[in-house]
């Protein structure tokens, strides 16, 4: 009787315990594991695309901070460099018998051509830099080829030294020019690199015209 009564006391009181456990069915179980898959999805999307803004914005520090201060200036450095080359190259190249040749009367003879051009950088050169031209020896087009050509290599590392520190921080002043003029810095600076391509344009013409490579051809640049 005892155990009988001891068993319907602990019916009455586990019954009414499980009756309070709320029952949760399999689509709400399903509904929650997506919902925390989702939730962790976001959280993984979220960590990836921190980490590739954060990458972005490393790759464009780092090119920011290799872009140059001075492109303007620098571009003109690059250009004295392929212009000494090929222009003392030139010079160099063309027999000294051939210097007074000129395609047409209209035309500089190839010994004046190196001439005009080792004047013109010490003036051009002496002007961007903001200093004076170096005083030179005064040739005529008609002297021998060993001096024509050391004029214009005497040149070219005067353009060297005088342009090194030359920045794009003053390239609207105005500067003396031919003719008494005055331009800005920056015209004087594209005018400068114009030239030389038109002079190296020039003797290479006078060079294939006299049947020479000129160098630019010899090393198969465009």
């Amino acid at each position: 009787m005892r155990t009988k009564l001891v068993g319907l006391l602990a019916s009455a009181l586990v019954i009414p315990a499980l009756a309070a456990v709320p029952v949760i069915a399999p689509a709400q179980q399903a509904g929650d594991s997506a919902s925390s898959t989702t939730t962790s999805g976001n959280s993984a999307s979220s960590n990836s695309g921190n980490a590739g803004s954060s990458n972005s914005s490393s790759a464009n520090s780092s090119s920011s901070s290799t872009a140059s201060s001075n492109p303007v200036s620098d571009a003109l450095r690059a250009s004295l460099k392929r212009a000494e080359t090929n222009l003392v190259a030139a010079a160099k190249e063309m027999p000294a018998d051939k210097y007074a040749y000129a395609p047409t009367p209209a035309q500089m003879s190839f010994g004046k051509l190196v001439l005009h051009v080792a004047g013109s950088n010490n003036f051009m050169c002496a002007t961007i830099a903001g200093t004076q031209p170096p005083e030179r020896s005064k040739l005529q087009p008609g002297d021998a080829k060993d001096k024509l050509v050391s004029a214009l290599e005497q040149s070219f590392q005067y353009c060297n030294t005088a342009l090194a520190n030359v920045t794009d921080g003053n390239l609207a002043e105005e500067v003396p020019f031919f003719g008494g003029r005055k331009i800005s810095r920056a015209a004087a600076v594209l005018g400068l690199a114009e030239d030389w391509g038109d002079h190296y344009s020039l003797a290479a013409t006078e060079l294939r015209l006299n049947g020479m490579l000129p160098p630019t051809a010899q090393r198969g640049e465009q």
